[in-house]
């Protein structure tokens, strides 16, 4: 082979690998821009489920009112315990971590209580209390 003909084919496939992944890039930006990821639908345990339903609960009550963040006791007091009760289980700790940025939208942004951040929670809590 000639040095041309090896240039060639050495940036064919260099261009081939960044081809690759600037479309896996972007079909992964695009599936989480459109909310196009599934929930897990694996049930969360229990203690956690009710922990993450009692703190949204508090979100909602404190998304009118004039302090936020004082508006979310006591539920978000126990913070701390719900967290500890998600640790088992992968799935139910970022089913947590989804609800503490909930948390975070809603006072920033007063975000839509039907967003689809907390659809994907709601969908995930209801699981636990209608296992498969």
């Amino acid at each position: 082979m000639t040095r041309k003909r090896i240039a060639t084919v050495v940036y064919g496939v260099y261009g081939t690998l960044v081809a690759a992944f600037v479309i896996a890039s972007i079909v992964q930006v695009v599936a989480v821009c459109f909310d196009l990821v599934p929930a897990s639908t694996k049930p969360l345990p229990p203690a956690c489920a009710e922990g993450i339903r009692s703190m949204l609960g508090a979100i909602d009550r404190a998304a009118g009112a004039p302090d936020f963040r004082a508006s979310l006791s006591p539920e978000w007091d126990r913070r701390d315990a719900v967290q500890e009760s998600c640790k088992s289980d992968d799935d139910a700790l970022e089913a947590f971590a989804e609800m503490l940025r909930l948390g975070r939208l809603v006072e920033t942004h007063r975000a839509e209580k039907n967003g689809s951040l907390r659809k994907r929670l709601e969908t995930r809590i209801a699981l636990e209390s209608h296992p498969k």
